[in-house]
């Protein structure tokens, strides 16, 4: 009786073996499914990567120099429009210049909306 249920759990653990080894062989198989389609995803992205780059670097070639240049201009006409005052010690600086023609009248095309 005993060498019949030494068999039986024999039996039993090799039934468990090949569930286990079945269980490993689609575990297996569902990580290189998914393994090949990270690898594709990668090289995607990669490949977005460099031409994002190459893209950058197309714009920043088209419009670094009208930029740049655009720059010297505002920062020369703002060197030429705006003149240092000068104080001396223990004097009131002059006031500042104007800078309304006539007096604030309000919002009046907005306040005829729907609300």
């Amino acid at each position: 009786a005993e060498i019949e249920e030494l068999k039986a759990q024999i039996k039993e653990k090799q039934e468990e073996i090949k569930k286990i080894e079945a269980e490993l062989e689609t575990a297996t198989r569902v990580r290189e499914d998914e393994n090949a389609e990270w690898i594709k995803s990668d090289k995607d992205d990669r490949d977005a990567e460099i031409v994002v780059g190459e893209a950058i670097t197309v714009l920043e070639e088209f419009y670094g120099t009208a930029l740049l240049q655009q720059q010297r201009r505002r920062a020369a006409q703002q060197h030429r429009s705006v003149q240092p005052v000068e104080v001396e010690a223990g004097k009131a600086p002059p006031p500042p210049p104007s800078t309304w023609e006539a007096p604030y009248e309000g919002k009046k095309e907005e306040n005829t909306g729907i609300i």
